[in-house]
């Protein structure tokens, strides 16, 4: 059993030796297996060491054995001996847990773990990784993470950011305190509208203008537009890509992503520049530039 363990001597090969003897690889086992090899008063001296509120686990057997080391010439005031069996016996502890408990599992990547599920932009129609999604903080696809422009911009389109309670620092100042722009959920009613009664993938998409004119050379068939529209954002385990024909055969969820689309390009058709911005400051003159077009030029965000 300690065969991996052939290089240690002395107080630690015997403490490991208690240890795999008996299976006892829990803090529990080696609680036990150091009281049978340190000496009675060496360990008393380190239980009292031991933490309550980790008394169970490795990190307060640890703890309580740099303390011991830390502590020994107090503890055992003018007893050389028992100053050396006390740091001998902490040193033992402290060096042999990691080798019993095994290193620490790495966690997976971050990216990993992101990409264990999927769900919707919450400011798009695209796909995001929603592994780590909370309620706090939902899923973004790559073209709306928090504190880009194109973030901004969509925000804008669907939150009316004045409505914010007063009081609110700006660090809490998120989606679940925003009110939904009267715009926003017209152009969702009103394209569900224009949808209603579809029977087919051309005739849905018959209805859906803006749709039409962005993506005209990708209309030929749902799986052809469903990976225009999914795919423009980075898919490095292919996740989207392989939700992509489940989605394309079933006319609800190809309606579903289509209604988004459509109403999301309509809005930044509506307002190019992420709709209304509340710029502290910015008096009659400045908003008056914007309307009249000081900023020129459309950038499609997501």
């Amino acid at each position: 059993m300690t065969h991996h363990l052939n290089f240690l001597f002395g107080l630690e090969r015997k403490l490991a030796d208690a240890v795999f003897a008996a299976g006892r690889m829990t803090p529990a086992g080696f609680r036990c297996a150091a009281k049978e090899v340190l000496p009675p008063e060496i360990y008393d001296k380190w239980a009292e060491q031991l933490p309550s509120a980790h008394y169970r686990g490795w990190k307060g057997l640890e703890e309580a054995a740099r303390n011991l080391h830390y502590q020994a010439s107090r503890i055992f005031h003018g007893d050389a001996e028992a100053i050396r069996a006390a740091e001998d016996a902490a040193n033992a502890i402290y060096g042999l847990i990691p080798l019993i408990k095994g290193p620490r599992k790495r966690p997976r990547a971050l990216h990993d773990r992101e990409w264990d599920s999927l769900a919707f932009c919450k400011l798009c129609w695209r796909l995001a990784p929603s592994g780590k999604a909370t309620s706090r903080r939902p899923a973004y696809c790559a073209r709306h993470q928090p504190r880009t422009p194109e973030y901004q911009q969509a925000r804008r389109l669907k939150y009316d950011l004045e409505t914010v309670p007063k009081g609110y620092s700006s660090s809490k100042k998120y989606t679940r305190h925003f009110a939904v722009r009267s715009e926003y959920t017209d152009t969702f009613i009103r394209i569900r509208g224009q949808m209603r009664g579809a029977g087919s993938f051309p005739d849905l998409v018959a209805r859906l203008p803006c749709l039409q004119a962005e993506y005209k050379d990708f209309l030929r068939d749902a799986a052809t537009l469903l990976s225009a529209l999914l795919l423009d954002v980075p898919d490095p385990h292919g996740k989207i890509a392989a939700a992509i024909p489940a989605l394309a055969s079933d006319l609800e969820e190809i309606a579903g992503v289509l209604l988004h689309a459509e109403a999301w390009l309509s809005l930044q058709a509506s307002h190019p520049h992420g709709g209304k911005r509340d710029r502290q400051g910015g008096g009659p003159e400045k908003e008056s530039s914007r309307q009249h077009g000081t900023n020129k030029g459309t950038t499609r965000s997501g």
